[in-house]
């Protein structure tokens, strides 16, 4: 079973590349009222040359566009805070067809909600497992450790990085699985710095050809030139 699903997966991943651009319409409801008339849409990693806006009419919003691969969109309010614009508030894939996104002011991050369509479920999806496989455990631990003695302090130094590592080598095993994927290929970039340089590399390159034009491979592609280093 586990193989057959794996196959699902990677034929699937395949499958939505290649193509030609297709039409992505994401629909947004924002949970409470707002000051802000627009919202702004960056790609993930982008750098501002594909900045939109969308005005925000009794909370809600509409981004439609055309995309050849999904690529993950980071929304925010304010689009003169490089690091906001850069990595985001909220994010979701602009995948083709219709996509809703939930925002929740209290914590858009971790707060607000996507339904859409696989890729989006894809990426969400394993973010969930993560947090709660890993990211849970390791911010539970750091505040234990930021008041434990001394001697407690180095050991459960030694259990968060512990921790660190299972959760590397899952997202490693995942991704070898799925380099047809463009939530693997976000997902590689959270962990890409803990990656030796030569796998680094071999691992790029492995990643299907359309993923490539992809803002958050460009970015990471230029982290290797030797400028970059």
């Amino acid at each position: 079973m586990r193989t057959g699903l794996l196959f699902l997966t990677v034929f699937f991943s395949v499958s939505i590349l290649g193509a030609q651009p297709r039409t992505y319409r994401i629909l947004g409801t924002i949970d409470r009222p707002v000051a802000e008339e627009w919202i702004y849409m960056d790609k993930y990693m982008g750098n501002g040359n594909d900045l939109d806006s969308a005005r925000i009419v009794e909370n809600r919003f509409e981004f439609t566009g055309t995309a050849s691969v999904p690529e993950l969109c980071c929304l925010f309010f304010d689009p003169g805070r490089r690091e906001t614009r850069r990595y985001g508030m909220a994010r979701v894939f602009n995948e083709p067809g219709n996509t809703e996104i939930l925002l929740c002011l209290k914590d858009m991050f971790r707060g607000s909600e996507v339904k859409g369509g696989p890729v989006n479920r894809e990426y969400f999806d394993k973010d969930q497992y993560l947090t709660v496989r890993f990211y849970q455990p390791m911010d539970s631990l750091t505040r234990l450790r930021a008041t434990a003695s001394p001697e407690d302090r180095e050991r459960l130094g030694a259990e968060i990085e512990a921790v660190r590592q299972a959760l590397v080598q899952s997202n490693l095993t995942y991704i070898k699985a799925n380099l047809g994927s463009p939530a693997a290929l976000v997902v590689f970039s959270t962990i890409c710095a803990s990656v030796p340089l030569p796998e680094r590399e071999q691992m790029l390159e492995g990643f299907h050809d359309d993923l490539k034009q992809c803002n958050v491979y460009r970015a990471m592609a230029a982290s290797l030139q030797p400028e970059a280093r």
